[in-house]
């Protein structure tokens, strides 16, 4: 009989294989079926996802290959035989679908980001299942806290908190995403919007660690590489939106105008002064109706969420 910890760890390892493929299998779908409702040729859409696959498996594993030595000690062995010495790079998986599907559409004179924004929702969706699976495959246990007069409330407990975290943020973000698709934006702003958010998503842990437990050149050079990325995304995102650099930076040295001159009409105006003091006065009132608001907001925007995610499944968008 194999011992607790064995049978626990093959249990994890196959729990959170069978999530992947789930999500592998589930965002191809959701992909296909975005492109075909947009008319996209199947050709291309079966095409697209065939070179993903096998642009993430290469350079994911080259990937891991190459920022693991003291794992692999640059042996060519352990990178081929895989099912042995097992690794996988996830941004490595996520340059490698980026260059494969872009020198496929390149041959076949298709935009790339018009393609790649189909595939911005599904791939949010994939890694919100992958953490799911990893949360699930964690630590879970429930426990009760006793209050007074010997009342005692249950609470479930989960060790893999980190997980949790990028299950919530991934789901937010799929359901962001397929919110703004009721929208119609320019070419490119749904990947950059998602590759945005999974920089500043990645971001936080590692800015919160280094809070923790001070400053560390690895960590340094994680933050670092995350904020670069995050640069030239955004710098691509503008770029797509068509926007003036010229006309936007006079409009934001306008707006810092009218601040500066507001603060002087504060300073030399009574009247000016009586309207600010009515307002911070009355600000909590404006922070409750505001509150208000934006919790009805949320809440519509939840129903109409759920409502479009579940159309998803029905055939219909």
């Amino acid at each position: 009989m194999l011992p607790d910890s064995i049978v626990i760890s093959f249990f994890s390892v196959s729990a959170n294989l069978i999530f992947f493929i789930i999500a592998v299998i589930l965002a191809m779908f959701l992909f296909w079926r975005a492109g075909r409702y947009e008319l996209i040729s199947s050709e291309i859409l079966f095409d697209v996802i065939g070179v993903s696959i096998a642009g993430s498996l290469l350079f994911g594993r080259i990937f891991d290959f190459l920022l693991r030595p003291e794992f692999y000690y640059w042996s060519i062995k352990k990178l081929v035989f895989f099912n042995i010495y097992s690794g996988f790079n996830f941004w490595g998986a996520l340059i490698g679908v980026g260059i494969a599907v872009t020198f496929l559409l390149k041959i076949k004179k298709t935009n790339i980001w018009y393609v790649f924004d189909y595939a911005a929702a599904p791939l949010a969706l994939s890694l919100a299942i992958v953490s799911l699976g990893k949360t699930l495959t964690g630590d879970i246990s429930f426990y009760t806290l006793n209050l007074f007069f010997n009342i005692k409330i249950g609470f479930l407990k989960i060790s893999n908190t980190q997980s949790l975290y990028y299950f919530g943020s991934y789901f937010i973000l799929f359901w962001l995403l397929k919110r703004l698709e009721t929208q119609k934006k320019h070419i490119g702003f749904f990947s950059n919007l998602f590759l945005c958010s999974i920089m500043i998503i990645n971001l936080i842990p590692n800015l919160n660690i280094m809070y923790r437990i001070g400053i560390n050149h690895v960590l340094i050079n994680q933050i670092l590489i995350f904020l670069i990325i995050l640069a030239f995304v955004l710098a691509n995102w503008y770029f797509l939106a068509k926007r003036n650099i010229i006309n936007d930076s006079k409009n934001i040295f306008a707006y810092i105008l009218l601040v500066m001159f507001k603060m002087k009409r504060m300073i030399f105006s009574i009247e000016e002064t009586l309207t600010t003091a009515k307002s911070a006065i009355f600000f909590p009132a404006y922070l409750v109706k505001s509150f208000y608001c934006i919790l009805r907001f949320v809440v519509h925007e939840l129903y109409l969420g759920i409502c479009g995610f579940l159309k998803v499944f029905r055939g219909t968008k």
